[in-house]
């Protein structure tokens, strides 16, 4: 108790020193470092936190002001690097060796002051828990005006969670919503500070088609008035007819760049294994206050049965699944780094195995991490590994202790179309036998890998 009532207390402080107005001179010779036309330039850019592994590999390429562009390509190929390398946080704080030139209006933003960046500079990460400073909703979104000075600040709010589609209770813990809520959430605190230059990374992950179509229209208005727009996307469906220009990368490297072209078609629906008759899994409605959708829900679940779960953010699909996890059905939550906490991926994977004591543990370690395109990680910590890595990291964990029932929150978010058919091919493959309930916000997905769907209303 004493810990946490001193954490509440240095916690208020912090936002007591951030509300003074400090008095900073420039030195005569000072740069200006002032960002305010959002162009955007890459000059042979390569990174790495290892030598031996590069994660960037000569990278050039420029935006005007006022585009919006879509960085598409695999997991692992660099994007969110990239991002990090544009927002000024990986090259300022020391993390990995940077070599080249990355510029936004032919400053280095790693130069920026921390206390600026906010209204230079909009970021959203790819996991919007780990943006989160603040402990309502109208503070989050407050923090970066707030931080940089500005005036006006219940409207900048009130008007960026408007254009986000957050309609949350503004006096809500961001940290009791629903994955999707919280990203709209951070997404608010980015347009609320009304940045020259707007970055966001998988921003459509865990929203729901209208939010993610509303997201996207109120992104193309902000280029259009002149704000910089960079996308860092797997839903390449959904994201090429949005932008001006798209830059694939793959391996470190740019495979193309140009105007997008049309968006590839959906990949062909293999016939799905006959579902089983052995009921596994019986819902009859649940006391889920924060969940109403909950309470009339009623349904069963087969053995070999995969169905999807689909419905609007902060319905209770997420609620579900926690709720029906136990000792023989494993969950695997939308944010992987909750469950992983090994020193390699071959450890993790193993754990849950050898906790239950099965047999054969380290041959169905190396079958899992084939199926799913892990193999080459086994020997990393898995948080050095994409957020895509990472959740198949968690996946093939769950997959190593065989069980009956496997519940599964987002499992294609963060994941590209190749990563997405090899996951569900795995479970076809590694546990033929179980049944599969998954969350998901992708209809595609659904239509393509499940047996049958729950739509969860609002009451």
């Amino acid at each position: 108790y004493r810990e946490i009532r001193q954490g509440l207390t240095d916690i208020e402080q912090m936002f007591d020193l951030l509300d003074v107005q400090a008095e900073v001179e420039d030195k005569p010779d000072a740069a200006d470092l002032a960002v305010t036309e959002g162009r955007i330039a890459f000059h042979d850019v390569k990174f790495a936190y290892d030598p031996k592994r590069p994660i960037l590999r000569g990278i050039s390429f420029e935006v005007p002001t006022g585009k919006s562009i879509a960085i598409v390509g695999p997991s692992g190929a660099g994007k969110s690097t990239l991002l990090s390398l544009l927002s000024g946080g990986l090259a300022r704080y020391g993390r990995g060796r940077v070599a080249g030139e990355v510029r936004l209006d032919g400053r280095d933003p790693a130069t920026l002051p921390p206390v600026e960046r906010p209204a230079r500079i909009g970021l959203v990460p790819q996991e919007p828990g780990d943006a989160l400073v603040a402990g309502t909703v109208r503070e989050e979104v407050a923090f970066g005006p707030r931080c940089a000075g500005m005036s006006e600040l219940e409207a900048r709010v009130t008007g960026a969670l408007a254009s986000a589609g957050c309609t949350v209770d503004p006096e809500r813990d961001p940290r009791t919503l629903s994955t999707g809520e919280r990203q709209r959430v951070v997404i608010a605190g980015a347009l609320a500070a009304g940045a020259p230059v707007l970055l966001l990374d998988e921003p459509l992950a865990f929203l729901d088609p209208s939010g993610a179509a509303a997201l996207l229209s109120e992104l193309r208005a902000l280029s259009d008035r002149g704000v910089t727009v960079v996308v860092a996307e797997h839903r390449v469906r959904t994201v090429l007819p949005w932008c001006t220009r798209h830059v694939a990368l793959l391996d470190g490297g740019v495979r193309s760049d140009g105007t997008p072209g049309a968006p590839p078609g959906e990949p062909e629906a293999l016939p799905l294994p006959p579902a089983g008759s052995d009921v596994v899994l019986r819902v009859d409605g649940l006391d889920e206050p924060r969940a109403p959708a909950l309470a009339k829900l009623a349904f069963e679940l087969r053995s070999k049965e995969r169905v999807a779960i689909l419905g609007v953010n902060g319905v209770g699909k997420s609620t579900l699944l926690r709720a029906l996890a136990g000792p023989e059905r494993i969950e695997v939550p939308a944010d992987p780094d909750l469950t992983l906490f090994c020193g390699t991926v071959r450890e993790e994977l193993a754990y849950g195995a050898r906790e239950r004591g099965l047999p054969g543990t380290e041959e169905h370690v190396l079958r899992v991490a084939r199926a799913l395109r892990i193999e080459h990680l086994l020997d990393r910590p898995p948080h050095a590994s994409s957020r895509g890595e990472r959740l198949r990291i968690a996946v093939g964990a769950a997959l190593c202790t065989r069980p009956t029932v496997l519940l599964l929150d987002e499992p294609t978010a963060g994941q590209d179309e190749d990563a997405i058919e090899r996951l569900f091919a795995g479970l076809g493959e590694l546990v033929p036998d179980a049944a599969v309930l998954f969350a998901t916000h992708d209809p595609g997905v659904a239509r393509r890998h499940a047996h049958r769907a729950i739509v969860l209303g609002e009451g």
